[in-house]
């Protein structure tokens, strides 16, 4: 493998990605294994060379990259849901570029440098957190054992009290039809 990228989540490192490759593997830091039966989402597209970080320690996110061609789009990938997204068009970086650095800097991941098609890149861009993490994975309906822990709210307040049935659904990247 390589061309790949990996991230930190918890106790466990990421490996996503890499040369005609769209395989995430999971290393268990506190076992020294590999976490194999939890069979996590492969990325929806092959994807190398891409910057990687890590948000709130649940999200997985890869900038840029190539694919087909050079990427300027995130995919973000949620841990708890095991699940991939990727941003709207209108969230895609000026160039697109592989080989670049990303870091997370003031509520902003910082993208640097790399090659972008025609030459090395010394740009700068400023993606703010809070704007790429509206492209995360969202279900609908929730998953049984989150939505069993949703809420139960008090009589007193007369809220709606709402209670998970035990019927499971069946999970769905949030871009399948």
């Amino acid at each position: 493998r390589y061309g790949h990228s990996a991230v930190v989540l918890g106790k466990d490192v990421y490996l996503v990605g890499g040369y005609d490759d769209t395989s995430l593997d999971v290393f268990d830091t506190a076992s020294l294994l590999w976490k194999t039966t939890e069979n996590p989402s492969d990325i929806p597209e092959k994807i190398d060379s891409a910057a990687a970080i890590a948000l709130k320690d649940r999200y997985v996110v890869l900038i840029g990259g190539f694919g087909f061609s050079l990427l300027r789009s995130c995919f973000i990938f949620d841990s708890l849901f095991n699940c991939w997204s990727k941003t709207a068009p209108s969230m895609i970086m000026n160039a697109g570029r592989v080989d670049h650095s990303a870091v997370v800097l003031d509520g902003k991941v910082v993208v640097h440098g790399g090659s972008g098609s025609t030459d090395r890149s010394t740009s700068i861009e400023f993606i703010k957190i809070q704007d790429l993490l509206e492209y995360a994975p969202l279900f609908f309906p929730l998953p049984p054992f989150y939505f069993n822990r949703i809420l139960i709210l008090g009589k007193d307040c007369g809220a709606i009290t709402i209670q998970g049935n035990q019927n499971t659904s069946k999970r769905k990247r949030c871009d399948d039809e």
